[in-house]
């Protein structure tokens, strides 16, 4: 499925945004969303050219408070097979409710240089190859890390936060069923509103 989200106006602390995928039967969503934090302050549907409606919003699932956990972090320097590299260790262990810990865990992120806040290793794979590729955003181009990690997933870094999408461009991950599954931001500065806002 595709999907598409278009900043396409702003308040002053808001977002006016339009999103529309392969799964929303021609129907396009218009949200006000808070600038500070992402929330959906009022939400509206329609198509191309058509009427907009209210859309309830549902109150988020209160999820429960995160177990403890203990984190450690140390310098260290790490050896994968796209290189050698200053990292910061990160050791976490949780602590469940009414249970006994658990086995620690650890990830190694770069510390400095091209790999500085970049995932090195984890427990389920590590950074095989470092390249630096050129990424069209719009009126600028942005210079994105392609990083390769030994489980098969790739991602696209650009080292800032884009609207809505984090720090990655591009990412593609390999699933169960053999297939490789990407998804793909496009940064531009020409979105046009597809909906007539102003509409009651």
């Amino acid at each position: 499925a595709a999907n598409e989200i278009r900043v396409v106006g702003e308040t002053a602390d808001a977002w006016l945004i339009e999103r529309k995928g392969t799964l929303a039967y021609d129907y396009i969503e218009a949200l006000t969303v808070k600038k500070v934090d992402g929330t959906v302050l009022k939400a509206r549907a329609g198509q191309k050219g058509g009427a907009l409606v209210d859309v309830k919003i549902v109150p988020p699932v209160v999820c429960p408070p995160p177990q403890p956990a203990e984190v450690t972090t140390t310098d260290d320097v790490l050896t994968t097979k796209a290189g050698t590299f200053k990292a910061k260790k990160i050791v976490t262990v949780v602590k469940p409710y009414g249970g006994g810990p658990q086995p620690p865990s650890a990830a190694w992120r770069g510390a400095d240089g091209e790999t500085a806040g970049i995932l090195l290793k984890d427990s389920r794979a590590e950074l095989t190859a470092i390249a630096t590729e050129a990424w069209p955003a719009g009126p600028r181009t942005l210079k994105a890390k392609h990083l390769t990690y030994s489980d098969g997933r790739e991602e696209w870094w650009v080292g800032e936060e884009l609207p809505f999408s984090g720090s990655a461009v591009k990412w593609t991950t390999p699933e169960y069923d053999g297939e490789r599954h990407t998804t793909e931001v496009t940064v531009r500065a020409d979105a046009v509103a597809e909906l007539d806002w102003g509409a009651k």
